[in-house]
């Protein structure tokens, strides 16, 4: 789920860890053209709201708050499982 708005984040990280403090929270990141690549393969047209969303997004994830940083740029779904659960085991 994106989610670049503090305020919900901050809740629904709270509501998680009400449940369970050892909940992980990551931030899966890339470059706005990786990213776009990606929304044109899952058949988004130019000009959709996804792609209008991309760059405020982009700028939100500056923020430490957004948790652990994965770069996805030139990894593969099982790379990032991978590094996920390498960082979740420690």
């Amino acid at each position: 789920m994106t989610i670049y708005n503090l305020d919900y984040l901050h809740y629904i990280l709270q509501g998680l860890r009400s449940f369970d403090n050892h909940t992980s929270h990551f931030c899966l990141t890339a470059a706005e053209s990786i990213i776009h690549q990606r929304l044109f393969a899952r058949g988004e047209q130019k000009g959709n709201w996804c792609f209008q969303q991309t760059e405020k997004c982009l700028r939100a994830f500056h923020d430490q708050a957004f948790g652990q940083f994965v770069d996805t740029n030139r990894k593969t779904i099982d790379d990032v499982v991978n590094i996920i659960l390498e960082t979740v085991k420690q």
